[in-house]
């Protein structure tokens, strides 16, 4: 039998009726099966296709050349970059849509470690090739200097980590290193052109969805570009209304999971897949239950309003916590529905015995 990690195929059982990840078994206790001839057998677990085959010796001396030159690489980049990282963190702090990023480099860590039982050690030699994103990086800013790109700027610090980390621990720790370093990618704005064309793709489609959702409740909803209009009540759906925090957070609760959770590649795709529907449905759930409020509670809203937010804006807030959730058990209900159904589980070499 060839070595497998992970299969929705049968177990064979260990001696007290559990496998080695302590999964129960349908066959008897004693370890015998009808096709074993009613030989007792001891199956041998087969090791995790995850799991590191060999790992590289732990050298000290070369540890602490590597643990200089990356501090000295890490002040450089403090120096460097110094403008663009206080840029990112009052991007984070003004604008709602990114105020996420605050944590994604603790969680970023947080991968790396829960990674730790598959980390393949590193090298004695540094790898030349992690040059190349370093290259890549100072292009990047070299372009993003001279005609006033921000966001590129900021996208280089990215390549600018990748290639650090390759150039320092080796193309086997790259590798492993890699998916928890592309969460890093939701530290940055999108780029400003991109986000203003696809924040008028959302605000349409929300418009569109949000108006179809009140005429299924029996309201006399009337779509007229980014507005909808209900009687006499007029919601606007404003460029912060787009969904655009809807997808981003999602997106990056998708990567999350597909992170701490190791599933086959195609339930991971499934999941970031997933992500969009349950985005823009829930967007057009907030718009439509913020104008069912404001038509058929405009004095309750009106009470709650505030000198810094108006009705309208509470209306907002309270249907955006509702949906929030609603959103959250929605994803997490699919991880449930995928965990049910595709059961992964051990396989196990057999040897009849005599």
């Amino acid at each position: 039998m060839s070595e497998s990690a992970e299969t929705t195929a049968q177990s064979e059982p260990a001696a007290d009726g559990k496998d080695r990840f302590g999964a129960t078994s349908s066959l008897p206790s004693g370890g015998e099966s009808e096709h074993s001839g009613g030989h007792a057998y001891h199956p041998e677990p087969v090791s995790p296709a995850y799991a590191v085959k060999k790992r590289l010796p732990f050298d000290a001396q070369y540890e602490q050349r590597r643990l200089v030159v990356l501090v000295c690489l890490l002040l450089f980049t403090l120096w460097a970059y110094w403008p663009a990282i206080t840029g990112l963190v009052r991007t984070w702090t003004v604008f709602v849509d990114y105020s996420h990023a605050f944590f994604v480099l603790p969680l970023t860590l947080f991968f790396l470690w829960g990674r730790r039982d598959t980390y393949p050690g590193t090298g004695k030699r540094f790898a030349w090739l992690g040059l190349a994103p370093i290259l890549l990086s100072m292009t990047m800013r070299w372009h993003a200097t001279n005609y006033d790109e921000e966001s590129i700027e900021n996208w280089s610090i990215l390549f600018w980590v990748l290639g650090m980390v390759w150039f320092l621990y080796g193309t086997r720790t790259f590798r492993w290193a890699l998916p928890s370093l592309l969460f890093l990618c939701f530290l940055f704005p999108l780029p400003y052109r991109f986000e203003v064309e696809f924040r008028q793709f959302l605000q349409e489609y929300a418009s569109l969805f949000g108006t179809m959702l009140l005429q299924l409740v029996g309201e006399p909803a009337v779509q007229i570009q980014n507005t909808i209009q209900v009687g006499d009540t007029v919601v606007s759906v404003a460029a912060a209304c787009s969904g655009l925090r809807f997808l981003i957070s999602f997106f990056a609760l998708a990567a999350a999971s597909v992170l701490m959770m190791r599933r086959p590649w195609w339930q991971n795709l499934f999941v970031f897949v997933a992500v969009i529907p349950i985005a823009i449905f829930s967007n057009a759930a907030r718009i439509a239950l913020t104008t069912l409020f404001m038509v058929h509670a405009p004095e309750t809203m009106q009470r709650f309003a505030t000198e810094t937010k108006s009705a309208g804006a509470m209306a907002d807030m309270i249907a955006g916590i509702v949906m929030i959730v609603v959103a959250w058990m929605l994803f997490l209900g699919i991880l449930w529905y995928l965990g049910k159904v595709f059961r992964q589980v051990s396989v196990y070499d057999t040897v009849p015995g005599n």
